[in-house]
């Protein structure tokens, strides 16, 4: 069981699109999938919980003592499944800061439940904000992902990376990072300016691999299914498809 935080306090990274459609390219290499979406927009939930039925349960009651595997259900894509989200998790998150341990909350949650065990890579999609709930998700992982969309966002990584450190500091855990640019064009000077100037910054934990703008990603949520379901011949597919590949070889 590898835990895998996507992350970056800028909204408009594409944290949600990384971590759906990378959950359905690792179920497209017959890898067994939990998502679970930290995130009160719940975009993750848009794409890969089934439309047709109800949210009984969310992310949400992870904070309440409920086990992982009594939340989660099959997600629209086979291989993968989720927890979903909710609008409770902003009011969960003011809560989180009065209580002792608060930070590994999650970690504990998911630590505590053996048939966690069966899933070969759990993802946490987490929100656009520093605050419990990426506290939570950056504590519970072993590899963080930070989608860079843009400069604004790949700015927005120098207070990830403080996080980052003021956790590892805490556990004495050292994680991996792989940074991702995402909505990335290599016609246009400022994808790669951004390229450059963030290369220079994260060295190799910069991703080869690059996500594209692309037409059938921005249609996944609409379509409630990942992009491999609408078509997974296009190149936002093939964009996952070979950072996915990538991933592995960097983790064996």
């Amino acid at each position: 069981m590898i835990i895998i935080a996507v992350a970056n306090q800028k909204g408009g990274a594409g944290k949600s699109t990384t971590a759906a459609n990378l959950a359905a390219a690792f179920a497209r290499m017959d890898h067994d999938v939990l998502v679970i979406d930290l995130d009160s927009y719940g975009r993750a939930t848009d794409i890969l919980h089934p439309r047709d039925r109800p949210v009984e349960w969310s992310a949400d009651m992870l904070f309440e003592g409920m086990s992982p595997s009594e939340l989660y259900v099959p997600s629209t894509e086979k291989g993968v499944y989720i927890i979903p989200s909710s609008p409770d998790l902003v009011e969960r998150e003011h809560k989180l800061y009065d209580l002792p341990g608060r930070e590994r909350k999650l970690r504990n949650a998911l630590d505590n439940d053996p048939l966690m065990q069966e899933f070969d890579f759990i993802i946490l999609d987490t929100p656009p904000h520093l605050g419990q709930m990426l506290t939570n998700a950056i504590t519970a992982a072993d590899r963080i992902i930070v989608p860079v969309a843009d400069y604004c966002s790949m700015e927005s990584t120098e207070y990830l990376r403080a996080l980052i450190e003021v956790v590892e500091s805490s556990d004495n855990t050292l994680r991996s990072k792989d940074y991702l640019l995402t909505k990335y064009n290599d016609r246009k000077n400022i994808s790669q300016v951004v390229r450059s100037e963030l290369s220079a910054i994260v060295g190799s934990s910069l991703l080869e691999s690059t996500i594209p703008v692309n037409v059938r990603l921005e249609e996944a949520p609409l379509f409630n299914k990942s992009v491999f379901s609408i078509d997974d011949t296009c190149k936002g597919a093939l964009a996952y498809k070979a950072v996915a590949e990538e991933l592995l070889s960097r983790w064996s």
